[in-house]
């Protein structure tokens, strides 16, 4: 996906889809912290969210090489995003380029070295392993874009950004109680295949 506003069907006036870039960081930041904000009651055990750690968050994802931040804008005006990575089927917490570069002492230099031998420069899309996947990590909209036809192109944004990788599934979580995803994810028909239990003891 080109970085340059596109404009699917069924999206709210004025409000477009696009691959983020570092000059998105700051804007990203800011809605990124108001992710957090609305989720802390979910997390278990994590420190309050602050500017800096958004700001962190989104610059290692924007900068990942086996992943982008797909974002809904008017213009340079952000109003949702959602954060992919490519990782091995049923290992969510690295991406298996970034497994590469850490069994190699995470050196930058070297995976950058690595890539261009074996011809992974530009722009052009590296070959995953054959059990690749694309994983959904967050997915946000701001609450005055709800209600305007902002979640569906997203995702649909980000279906055809894991089929530019050469993938054919996608995965991610969400809560129980999300009702708002659990209907996109039903028009979509994104199927629910694992229930996590949880209770407080």
């Amino acid at each position: 996906m080109s970085s340059t506003i596109e404009r699917p069907p069924g999206l709210g006036v004025g409000l477009g889809i696009r691959r983020a870039t570092m000059a998105d960081l700051d804007a990203l930041a800011r809605l990124h912290l108001c992710y957090q904000q609305e989720i802390l009651a979910f997390l278990v055990d994590r420190p309050p969210p602050s500017h800096a750690a958004s700001r962190r968050t989104v610059a290692h994802a924007l900068t990942r090489p086996t992943g982008a931040v797909l974002v809904t804008a008017d213009g340079q005006r952000l109003y949702g995003f959602c954060t992919l990575r490519i990782v091995r089927r049923g290992r969510h917490t690295l991406g298996w380029r970034e497994g590469i570069a850490a069994r190699l002492g995470g050196v930058a230099a070297r995976l950058g070295g690595m890539r261009a031998r074996l011809g992974w420069g530009g722009d052009a899309p590296a070959r995953p392993p054959h059990d690749a996947i694309a994983y959904l990590d967050d997915l946000y909209v701001a609450p005055e874009a709800r209600r305007r036809g902002a979640a569906l192109p997203l995702l649909r944004a980000a279906f055809d950004w894991a089929r530019g990788q050469g993938l054919s599934v996608m995965e991610g979580a969400t809560w129980a109680d999300n009702h708002a995803m659990l209907r996109v994810a039903e028009h979509l028909d994104i199927k629910v295949t694992r229930v996590l239990l949880h209770k407080e003891l």
